[in-house]
């Protein structure tokens, strides 16, 4: 999901007819995987604290709730995740500008409220949205513009092409757990669709 729209948007500007910077990629991919992984692991150990992660949860094991590390190590390992990506990115700031800036502190940021804070966008119907837009859109034309200098039409429709995809994801882990997190007050899309509605809107993602 952190890779596919990097990899899009360096793409586009190939096709523009930029020789490629294997430098920015490399920066763009690891800044991208940095940021992904860092709200996972906030996300595992804020779930724990919440009471959200269960022993009867579906899905993967947790690493807070397996009992492999504590949530303060687990919210460590997210934290150093999120400065290499703000190192990388500071870096990424210098070649590309205004625009870098501005994306790459909304994605610093969302990663932090995607669990964190007193409205966490995971327990509100937000999710897929963020997800379309910092998995999908976002990444796509700061990818793009990192190489080229320049965004265009084909970015929006390419960040929804990968972004879409990347929101069902989302959407399927909330419907798996849609049981659990209601009885803990979670109003996700799908808790807020219900079952039938989260179906169809996973289809038309």
């Amino acid at each position: 999901m952190a890779l596919a729209p990097v990899m899009l948007g360096t793409a586009l500007a190939v096709a523009d007819g930029v020789e490629l910077a294997w430098a920015v990629l490399f920066a763009t991919a690891a800044c991208a995987l940095l940021i992904q992984v860092g709200t996972n692991l906030y996300n595992d150990a804020v779930d724990f604290e919440r009471g959200t992660d269960r022993p009867e949860r579906l899905g993967p094991l947790r690493v807070t709730l397996a009992g492999w590390a504590s949530a303060a190590e687990v919210k460590r390992g997210a934290l150093l995740c999120l400065l290499l990506a703000l190192l990388l990115g500071a870096w990424l700031c210098v070649v590309g500008g205004g625009l870098i800036l501005a994306i790459g502190v909304a994605s610093l940021v969302a990663g932090w409220a995607y669990s964190g804070g007193p409205r966490p966008i995971s327990h509100s119907p937000l999710g897929e949205l963020f997800v379309l837009l910092f998995f999908g859109v976002f990444a796509v034309l700061g990818s793009h513009w990192l190489q080229s200098r320049a965004v265009g039409h084909l970015d929006l429709l390419a960040g929804l092409a990968v972004g879409a995809p990347a929101a069902a994801v989302l959407l399927v882990n909330n419907y798996r757990d849609l049981a659990g997190d209601l009885r803990a007050g979670r109003r996700t899309l799908a808790a807020l669709l219900g079952a039938e509605g989260a179906r169809r809107a996973f289809a038309l993602l």
